[in-house]
């Protein structure tokens, strides 16, 4: 062979998928995205465009729509605390507070109280 990149564009030459969590590599032609990344595995986010191009919304809004998407994916209910949403965010508890608010105002999240000393559930609304 010339060209080593040559040989593994061709298509009657498997293509070799690198897996880090498998430490071998493996000819598999089905894995159409390998995260080479660990850090990736965490998952994405899909943000509805409404949500990113509501000009109401400021960008701590955003990101906290965001993150409650992010953890809704996981369970399909989302009840992250203040402390953690402000952690992630990189602000305070109370501009979450703040930040929820605002997300409620225009009716983007419902949010259902459990009570004294337990997370709240935030519901991520149909867009309308």
């Amino acid at each position: 062979m010339k060209n080593t990149q040559e040989a593994t564009d061709r298509a009657d030459i498997p293509r070799i998928i690198y897996d880090p969590t498998h430490h071998v590599p493996e000819t598999d032609n089905s894995n159409t995205l390998v995260f080479d990344n660990p850090d990736l595995r965490g998952g994405f986010v899909q943000v509805p465009s409404y949500v990113l191009k509501d000009s109401r919304l400021s960008c701590g809004d955003k990101v906290l729509y965001c993150l409650l998407l992010a953890h809704a994916w996981q369970s399909r209910r989302s009840w992250p605390g203040h402390r953690l949403l402000g952690n992630s965010m990189g602000c305070s508890d109370r501009t979450v507070v703040t930040c929820m608010a605002h997300l409620r105002e225009h009716k983007l999240i419902r949010v259902e109280r459990r009570g004294q000393g337990k997370c709240n559930i935030y519901h991520i609304r149909k867009l309308s």
